[in-house]
């Protein structure tokens, strides 16, 4: 029965983690997403719109 629970806990963990990539790689898939619109002239607006991103950081200020 311990066992059993250890195996169920471990499987939850693993669940949690892999949404917690997923979302990561969602977030830096939208920063290259923005950065390539901004590097195409897209007004910084429009851009934060479209991606969700709320604040742009200037190049060269990280």
């Amino acid at each position: 029965m311990r066992e059993l629970q250890n195996m169920m806990k471990l499987h939850t963990d693993l669940v949690e983690m892999m949404k917690y990539v997923r979302d990561q790689a969602k977030e830096e898939t939208k920063l290259e997403v923005a950065e390539c619109m901004l590097d195409y002239g897209i007004d910084s607006k429009l851009v934060k719109s479209i991606t969700g991103i709320k604040r742009i950081q200037p190049k060269g200020k990280e």
